[in-house]
């Protein structure tokens, strides 16, 4: 195969796409091809999707702690609990790092559910605002009103 490097010097020196391809006794799409390529390194092999073993057993044990959710917190399945759940009910051939990793994922991406319904958006629109009510001192006779409006007329254009 012809060098790279050549191609694009002799592209350099000024010779057209067929002359080169005469050279080097490759085809002008080969030349063109090295000639507007930047980056020689090579491309990494594209990793393919692959699915687990745990894809079948996982809207089971989903459910299970979907259940543990709802029971005590000492009575809920670990990741040792639930491998040999599959292991005796389903019969499945997984080792317990898969299982801790499925697990591991579930109750992640579920915390982040979680996290993200918790908190509100506070973003009020123009001419909105909002109130804060204080007592000061620590009595209640004396209330304190702060008001914060979003846009004023200084700033608006």
């Amino acid at each position: 195969m012809t060098d790279k490097n050549s191609i694009r010097l002799l592209w350099r020196q000024g010779d057209s796409v067929a002359e080169i391809a005469r050279k080097t006794g490759v085809s002008r799409d080969t030349v063109y091809k090295y000639r507007d390529m930047d980056d020689f390194s090579p491309k990494p092999p594209a990793r393919r999707a692959q699915g687990s073993k745990l894809d079948p057993y996982r809207p089971l044990i989903e459910s299970w702690l979907d259940d543990d959710m709802r029971s005590g917190r000492k009575q809920r399945h670990t990741a040792k609990r639930v491998h040999d759940r599959l292991v005796s009910e389903c019969g499945a051939d997984v080792s317990v790092s898969t299982v801790e990793r499925c697990v591991r994922e579930i109750r992640a991406r579920r915390s982040a559910e979680a996290a993200d319904a918790q908190y509100l958006d506070l973003v009020w629109g123009p001419g909105c605002f909002r109130q804060d009510r204080s007592f000061m001192g620590g009595t209640q006779n004396f209330q304190a009103w702060h008001c914060k409006f979003s846009c004023s007329a200084r700033h608006a254009a």
